[in-house]
């Protein structure tokens, strides 16, 4: 059905008329012809963007594209706004001809200029809007543009704070003595961490609880957070981790940067 409708995009004006039984509008003036091209290229843009496969993951995409997906959703979003005004100033001039509408000339310079001189109740009556089938299609396309481009920037949310839980925890593995296992463990345990803190700022935000409660829970996460580090790691560890998180306190040699607490 999709590549149906994507074939009567494609072939311009009249085969939608076909579609509707009407007679077909032949493209006979330049501004017609440069029309129907346009129908068809972004007819094969929407085949493409259907038939896409799925993308690759996040941390194998180039960060420097010259065109986000943000832009081609917005490219898409004009495209068809300027093709349903193209569709429906050529239906009203093809219905004001079929009534014996005017001088050809003229009509044509209100093609040009995007607008056709007839009266409100004319242009009602003759509009030939863009079939439902095919509009449906764009849409789709969009929708799936829109949750791919969502995906992402969450995938690359996850992502910066997956490298900046490393980076905290590298600045104190050589000092805390850490193994691997230490480490991949007091990453985890910032992760969680911060998840939960961003949930709680976020009832905060949205006025589910005051901020008042919203302090006592974050010095409960922090007490939980701080029993499980306890437990990651060895006495004489944490006991160092303690002297970091003074000098961290006091502005001391690693003041500015972030560490874990």
């Amino acid at each position: 059905m999709v590549v149906g409708t994507l074939c009567v995009l494609a072939g311009g004006l009249g085969a939608t008329a076909a579609l509707r039984g009407q007679p077909a509008v032949r493209a006979e003036s330049p501004g017609d012809e440069a029309l129907e091209r346009q129908l068809a290229a972004f007819g094969l843009r929407l085949a493409r963007l259907e038939q896409r496969q799925p993308a690759a993951p996040i941390a194998a995409r180039a960060t420097g594209d010259n065109e986000s997906l943000r832009e081609r959703v917005a490219a898409l979003e004009r495209r068809l706004a300027a093709i349903e005004q193209a569709l429906e100033t050529r239906a009203v001039a093809a219905g004001v001809s079929r009534a014996g509408a005017p001088d050809p000339a003229g009509l044509q310079a209100g093609i040009d200029d995007g607008q056709v001189a007839t009266a409100a109740g004319a242009r009602a009556a003759a509009a030939d809007p863009i079939p439902p089938v095919i509009e449906k299609a764009v849409r789709r396309a969009l929708e799936a543009e829109r949750r791919q481009q969502e995906e992402e920037e969450q995938a690359r949310a996850e992502l910066r704070r997956l490298q900046r839980a490393e980076r905290q925890v590298e600045r104190i593995a050589e000092r805390l003595a850490l193994t691997d296992e230490q480490r991949s463990g007091f990453v985890a345990l910032l992760l969680e961490r911060d998840e939960a803190r961003g949930a709680l700022w976020r009832k905060v935000r949205d006025g589910e609880i005051p901020f008042e409660q919203a302090r006592e829970q974050r010095e409960l996460l922090w007490k939980a957070y701080d029993e499980k580090v306890r437990t990651l790691l060895a006495p004489a560890q944490y006991a160092e981790l303690e002297k970091i998180r003074a000098e961290r306190e006091q502005g001391g040699p690693r003041g500015g940067r972030r560490l874990p607490q």
